[in-house]
Protein backbone atom coordinates (compact mmCIF):
# COMPACT_ATOMS: atom_id res chain seq x y z
CA UNK A 1 0.00 0.00 0.00
CA UNK A 2 0.82 3.78 -0.73
CA UNK A 3 0.28 5.63 2.61
CA UNK A 4 2.67 8.37 1.58
CA UNK A 5 0.00 10.96 2.06
CA UNK A 6 -0.54 11.03 5.97
CA UNK A 7 -2.91 13.29 7.77
CA UNK A 8 -1.11 13.31 10.93
CA UNK A 9 -0.56 17.50 12.11
CA UNK A 10 -3.48 18.30 14.26
CA UNK A 11 -4.96 20.78 11.52
CA UNK A 12 -5.29 18.15 9.33
CA UNK A 13 -6.71 15.62 11.72
CA UNK A 14 -9.54 18.44 12.55
CA UNK A 15 -10.12 18.58 8.63
CA UNK A 16 -10.73 14.39 8.78
CA UNK A 17 -12.58 14.20 11.89
CA UNK A 18 -14.85 17.42 9.56
CA UNK A 19 -15.42 15.05 7.02
CA UNK A 20 -17.91 12.95 9.39
CA UNK A 21 -20.14 16.24 9.36
CA UNK A 22 -20.31 16.69 5.66
CA UNK A 23 -20.79 15.39 2.31
CA UNK A 24 -17.60 14.18 0.30
CA UNK A 25 -18.20 17.02 -2.19
CA UNK A 26 -17.68 19.68 1.22
CA UNK A 27 -14.86 17.66 2.47
CA UNK A 28 -12.98 17.51 -0.83
CA UNK A 29 -12.78 21.44 -0.50
CA UNK A 30 -12.04 21.46 3.39
CA UNK A 31 -9.47 18.52 3.53
CA UNK A 32 -5.92 19.34 3.37
CA UNK A 33 -5.90 16.83 -0.05
CA UNK A 34 -7.71 19.09 -1.96
CA UNK A 35 -4.88 21.41 -1.61
CA UNK A 36 -3.00 19.07 -3.47
CA UNK A 37 -5.19 18.54 -6.43
CA UNK A 38 -4.13 20.42 -9.62
CA UNK A 39 -6.34 22.94 -11.41
CA UNK A 40 -6.95 20.78 -14.45
CA UNK A 41 -7.96 18.00 -11.51
CA UNK A 42 -10.86 20.06 -10.58
CA UNK A 43 -12.45 19.96 -13.99
CA UNK A 44 -15.10 16.71 -12.79
CA UNK A 45 -16.30 19.06 -9.86
CA UNK A 46 -17.92 21.74 -12.46
CA UNK A 47 -19.15 18.93 -13.62
CA UNK A 48 -21.05 17.29 -10.52
CA UNK A 49 -24.28 16.11 -12.21
CA UNK A 50 -25.69 12.71 -13.47
CA UNK A 51 -24.53 13.48 -16.61
CA UNK A 52 -21.62 13.73 -15.00
CA UNK A 53 -21.85 9.37 -14.50
CA UNK A 54 -19.64 8.85 -17.49
CA UNK A 55 -16.91 10.69 -16.95
CA UNK A 56 -16.38 9.74 -13.21
CA UNK A 57 -16.69 6.15 -14.12
CA UNK A 58 -13.83 6.50 -16.85
CA UNK A 59 -11.95 8.72 -14.43
CA UNK A 60 -11.58 5.65 -11.73
CA UNK A 61 -9.15 3.72 -14.53
CA UNK A 62 -6.99 7.16 -15.27
CA UNK A 63 -3.19 6.85 -14.47
CA UNK A 64 -3.24 10.04 -11.90
CA UNK A 65 -4.38 9.39 -8.38
CA UNK A 66 -5.45 12.87 -7.86
CA UNK A 67 -7.86 11.96 -10.71
CA UNK A 68 -9.15 8.99 -9.30
CA UNK A 69 -9.50 10.58 -5.55
CA UNK A 70 -11.77 13.83 -6.95
CA UNK A 71 -14.10 11.26 -8.65
CA UNK A 72 -14.14 8.53 -5.52
CA UNK A 73 -14.69 11.78 -3.82
CA UNK A 74 -17.45 13.15 -5.91
CA UNK A 75 -19.17 9.30 -6.29
CA UNK A 76 -22.17 10.43 -3.41
CA UNK A 77 -22.52 14.10 -4.61
CA UNK A 78 -24.13 12.82 -7.47
CA UNK A 79 -27.75 13.02 -7.91
CA UNK A 80 -28.86 9.79 -8.86
CA UNK A 81 -30.04 6.67 -7.21
CA UNK A 82 -27.29 4.43 -5.70
CA UNK A 83 -25.81 2.73 -9.07
CA UNK A 84 -24.45 -0.15 -8.76
CA UNK A 85 -21.39 0.07 -11.23
CA UNK A 86 -20.55 3.44 -9.29
CA UNK A 87 -20.91 0.81 -6.03
CA UNK A 88 -18.26 -1.85 -8.27
CA UNK A 89 -15.77 1.35 -9.04
CA UNK A 90 -15.96 2.74 -5.03
CA UNK A 91 -15.42 -0.59 -3.88
CA UNK A 92 -12.84 -1.55 -6.32
CA UNK A 93 -10.83 1.63 -5.61
CA UNK A 94 -11.05 0.85 -1.71
CA UNK A 95 -7.85 -1.37 -2.41
CA UNK A 96 -6.14 1.35 -4.87
CA UNK A 97 -2.70 1.79 -4.40
CA UNK A 98 -2.79 5.35 -3.21
CA UNK A 99 -4.61 6.13 0.01
CA UNK A 100 -6.21 9.34 -0.69
CA UNK A 101 -8.39 7.34 -3.12
CA UNK A 102 -9.07 4.66 -0.77
CA UNK A 103 -10.04 6.95 1.89
CA UNK A 104 -12.39 9.30 -0.42
CA UNK A 105 -14.21 5.85 -1.86
CA UNK A 106 -14.47 4.98 1.60
CA UNK A 107 -16.37 7.84 2.69
CA UNK A 108 -18.21 8.20 -0.36
CA UNK A 109 -19.70 4.47 -0.07
CA UNK A 110 -20.74 5.27 3.89
CA UNK A 111 -22.62 7.71 2.39
CA UNK A 112 -24.92 5.42 0.38
CA UNK A 113 -26.93 3.59 2.26
CA UNK A 114 -28.84 1.26 1.87
CA UNK A 115 -26.10 -1.14 1.22
CA UNK A 116 -26.12 -4.27 -0.75
CA UNK A 117 -24.51 -7.64 0.80
CA UNK A 118 -21.97 -7.46 -1.85
CA UNK A 119 -20.80 -4.28 -0.98
CA UNK A 120 -20.74 -4.52 2.64
CA UNK A 121 -19.19 -8.00 1.72
CA UNK A 122 -16.15 -5.88 0.38
CA UNK A 123 -16.08 -3.69 3.23
CA UNK A 124 -15.21 -5.97 5.06
CA UNK A 125 -12.63 -7.45 3.35
CA UNK A 126 -11.23 -3.42 3.14
CA UNK A 127 -11.24 -3.74 7.32
CA UNK A 128 -8.95 -6.76 7.05
CA UNK A 129 -6.67 -5.68 4.30
CA UNK A 130 -6.48 -1.71 4.81
CA UNK A 131 -3.79 -0.45 7.47
CA UNK A 132 -4.77 3.64 6.95
CA UNK A 133 -6.84 4.75 10.08
CA UNK A 134 -8.77 6.86 8.23
CA UNK A 135 -9.94 4.38 5.56
CA UNK A 136 -10.76 2.59 8.51
CA UNK A 137 -12.64 5.15 10.08
CA UNK A 138 -15.18 5.46 7.07
CA UNK A 139 -15.32 2.08 6.34
CA UNK A 140 -16.69 1.54 10.26
CA UNK A 141 -19.07 4.65 9.15
CA UNK A 142 -20.37 3.01 6.60
CA UNK A 143 -21.32 -0.25 8.24
CA UNK A 144 -22.40 0.98 11.66
CA UNK A 145 -24.46 2.71 9.30
CA UNK A 146 -25.68 -0.27 7.44
CA UNK A 147 -26.96 -1.84 11.09
CA UNK A 148 -28.40 -5.37 11.41
CA UNK A 149 -27.48 -5.71 7.44
CA UNK A 150 -23.63 -5.54 8.66
CA UNK A 151 -24.00 -8.55 10.84
CA UNK A 152 -21.07 -10.32 8.96
CA UNK A 153 -18.68 -7.50 9.84
CA UNK A 154 -19.02 -8.52 13.68
CA UNK A 155 -16.10 -10.69 13.92
CA UNK A 156 -13.68 -8.41 12.73
CA UNK A 157 -14.81 -5.25 13.84
CA UNK A 158 -14.38 -6.89 17.25
CA UNK A 159 -10.73 -7.42 16.58
CA UNK A 160 -10.32 -4.16 15.76
CA UNK A 161 -11.84 -2.93 18.75
CA UNK A 162 -9.45 -4.83 20.72
CA UNK A 163 -6.51 -3.30 19.10
CA UNK A 164 -4.57 0.06 20.03
CA UNK A 165 -5.67 2.40 17.95
CA UNK A 166 -7.60 4.94 20.12
CA UNK A 167 -9.84 5.80 16.65
CA UNK A 168 -10.25 2.80 15.63
CA UNK A 169 -11.04 1.62 18.97
CA UNK A 170 -14.05 4.15 19.58
CA UNK A 171 -15.68 3.92 15.94
CA UNK A 172 -15.21 0.22 16.43
CA UNK A 173 -17.29 0.13 19.17
CA UNK A 174 -20.24 2.92 17.88
CA UNK A 175 -20.46 0.09 15.10
CA UNK A 176 -21.12 -3.00 16.95
CA UNK A 177 -23.63 -0.53 18.93
CA UNK A 178 -25.36 -0.42 15.94
CA UNK A 179 -25.22 -4.17 15.24
CA UNK A 180 -24.57 -5.64 18.29
CA UNK A 181 -28.23 -6.83 18.86
CA UNK A 182 -27.75 -9.53 16.15
CA UNK A 183 -24.62 -10.75 17.82
CA UNK A 184 -24.45 -11.90 21.49
CA UNK A 185 -20.17 -12.15 20.90
CA UNK A 186 -20.30 -7.89 20.71
CA UNK A 187 -21.72 -7.76 24.02
CA UNK A 188 -18.64 -9.31 25.79
CA UNK A 189 -16.07 -7.45 24.05
CA UNK A 190 -17.81 -4.12 24.50
CA UNK A 191 -18.09 -5.00 28.23
CA UNK A 192 -13.91 -5.57 28.17
CA UNK A 193 -14.05 -2.10 26.33
CA UNK A 194 -15.65 -0.86 29.48
CA UNK A 195 -11.95 -1.43 31.38
CA UNK A 196 -10.11 0.47 28.32
CA UNK A 197 -7.84 2.62 29.61
CA UNK A 198 -8.85 5.64 27.29
CA UNK A 199 -11.90 7.31 28.73
CA UNK A 200 -12.93 8.10 25.35
CA UNK A 201 -12.92 4.26 24.33
CA UNK A 202 -14.91 3.73 27.57
CA UNK A 203 -17.46 5.73 27.25
CA UNK A 204 -18.28 4.84 23.45
CA UNK A 205 -18.54 1.23 24.24
CA UNK A 206 -21.04 1.98 27.39
CA UNK A 207 -22.81 4.33 24.79
CA UNK A 208 -22.98 1.08 22.48
CA UNK A 209 -24.23 -1.41 25.38
CA UNK A 210 -26.59 1.23 25.96
CA UNK A 211 -28.11 1.26 22.27
CA UNK A 212 -27.80 -2.39 22.29
CA UNK A 213 -30.36 -2.91 25.33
Amino acid sequence: MNNTFHHETPAEQSDICGLNKTNSHEALHNSAFHQRLRQEDLILIAQCNEDALPAIMTSFHDSRATIRATAAALASSLQIENDELLLDALCDALFDTDVNVREMSALSISEMQPLSCRVISRLIESLEWEGNTWVLIHVLTALRKAGKNAIDSAPTIINLLSGTSIPICIHSAKALGSIGKETHLADLSLTNALNHPHEAVRQSAQQALNQIG
